[in-house]
């Protein structure tokens, strides 16, 4: 907990040698994925606004920026599919960036 009651998850990389902090921010961060050393990840303060992050191995950069639940990342190469909808129990639809 972070002291506010809520979860204040961090996305990790253990690199074989080093464990290498991605995230520090006071939101949960989860549902990494993982390839060639590159990560995406959900990270949002509600589980009504989450938005999809992506660490190419040096920067972070925000995908989504919008008002639904943006969540569950899959990373393959440098493409990202994500399934975004109106809350966690809401109907979703699945996204894709290139």
């Amino acid at each position: 907990m972070d002291g506010t009651g809520l979860n204040d998850l961090e996305i990790y990389l253990w690199d074989g040698t080093n464990i290498i902090q991605i995230t520090d921010n006071n939101v949960e961060d989860n549902y990494p994925s993982l390839y060639d050393g590159r990560i995406a990840w959900s990270s949002g303060s509600t589980d009504e606004t989450k938005e999809i992050y992506y660490w190419n191995g040096a920067n972070t950069f925000q995908v989504t920026d919008n008002t639904i639940y943006d969540n569950y990342p899959s990373l393959y190469d440098e493409n990202i599919a994500w399934n975004g909808g109106a809350g966690w129990q809401g109907t979703g639809k699945i996204y894709y960036a290139v």
